[in-house]
């Protein structure tokens, strides 16, 4: 209780924020909405006759605060269930964004320095120092996929376990275990390389600050004060509303192609931990996009913090902590995707126009999407701007 009570004051002015934009649902709907509706379903409806993929959910909030959702396509594409914006799906690696919003609390409460080093909350673990680099390392660099670890879900190894116990329920020692006395990729600090696994060490950082667990530390500041009602870990192979996925039938741990059996995940989801983590709506997904972004959840001080970010290879592309910036058409874009064996996602912040777009499509089947999730947001987003004027920031 003690723990949880700590983080009640920072959250007080998120509480306030809840009743008013996530709580409150206004008596008549903005025909705004219902406009800019027509025109995503249009396109949604398009990508879907042209595509393969089973069904996907859009959801648009805009700079003032009016959000719309449309869906397209079958929630299972065997029993022609159809797919509606109440369905939940799994976020993938997005769900790392909760992680970084966290931490971040933390650092204004001042229990975390992004700089400090964070063997100091290991000191009792044998294992932590065969992990690469560990004496160095930083919540910063773990944050930014600076630290040089390896990617323990592009083992062989790891996939082959999956395989053989697919409803199995890892520690986060266990997952780390994969990358234990292996070479590390660069000096800490002095590259990029995008691993889970720095997500998994970081999330045991905050357990052990926060002495609670990290699903319930996420619910008490974050969840339960923004209202996001329909967000959940995926904690479990049972998840209340989740639609099928669907996956490619070559896929890398060798899985059927659909991911859910008599109701439940036939891989335990439970896995991902904080490498990803929630299963939710894409309504619940891009306001909690719109609410990161603009700096609602964090103050505009470290919500630039977060953007700050290294270059990761790609042209014009940087990672901060738990987000992507690049440019697009319309502008620099902020945000992440996602991916889980049956699901895609992506969640992008046009910060021109204030827009906020998130997209889930219930298929990790890449070949029938016929574009990247981002390509797809992008062109979505340059739908709705065409219909919106900038922001003045």
């Amino acid at each position: 209780m003690a723990a949880a009570m700590t983080g009640l004051g920072s959250v007080f002015a998120l509480c306030l924020l809840a009743l008013q934009q996530a709580g409150a649902k206004p008596a008549t709907r903005p025909a705004e909405a219902t406009k800019l509706e027509k025109i995503v379903a249009a396109e949604l409806e398009s990508l879907h006759e042209k595509g393969r993929f089973p069904g996907a959910c859009v959801s648009f909030v805009l700079a003032n605060g009016i959000q719309g959702a449309v869906a397209v396509g079958h929630a299972d594409a065997d029993t022609k269930e159809k797919l509606t914006v109440e369905h939940r799906l799994m976020s993938g690696s997005i769900g790392k964004t909760w992680v970084a919003a966290l931490a971040l609390q933390l650092v204004r409460e001042g229990k975390v320095g992004l700089d400090a080093k964070v063997a100091q909350w290991f000191a009792r673990e044998e294992w932590f120092a065969r992990v690469p680099n560990a004496a160095a390392l930083t919540m910063r660099m773990l944050l930014r996929h600076q630290s040089g670890i390896e990617e323990h879900v592009r083992d062989p190894a790891f996939a082959a376990d999956v395989r053989a116990e697919p409803r199995r329920e890892w520690k986060p020692a266990e997952l780390v275990a994969y990358v234990l006395d292996k070479k590390p990729l660069f000096a800490p600090g002095k590259g990029w390389s995008y691993a889970d696994t720095n997500y998994i060490l970081a999330g045991m950082v905050l357990e052990r600050v926060l002495g609670t667990t990290y699903y319930g530390a996420v619910k008490e500041r974050l969840l339960a004060p923004l209202g996001l009602t329909d967000t959940v870990p995926s904690d479990r192979p049972k998840i209340d509303r989740l639609a099928q996925g669907h996956l490619a039938e070559h896929n890398p741990f060798g899985l059927p192609t659909r991911a859910q059996k008599d109701g439940e995940m036939i891989v335990n989801p439970q896995l991902e931990w904080t490498g990803g983590g929630f299963a939710l709506t894409t309504k619940n997904l891009a306001r909690w996009g719109n609410l990161l972004y603009s700096g609602k959840v964090t103050g505009p001080r470290l919500r630039d913090v977060m953007l700050d970010g290294v270059r990761t290879g790609r042209p014009g592309e940087t990672y901060g902590l738990a987000v992507f910036s690049r440019t697009s058409k319309l502008g620099r874009v902020h945000g992440h995707s996602g991916w889980f064996p049956g699901y895609a996602a992506q969640l992008a912040f046009y910060p021109q126009y204030g827009l906020t777009v998130a997209l889930q499509i219930n298929s990790s089947d890449w070949g029938k999407l016929r574009a990247h999730p981002r390509l797809i947001a992008d062109g979505i987003a340059a739908k709705l701007a065409a219909e919106l004027l900038p922001v003045r920031r």
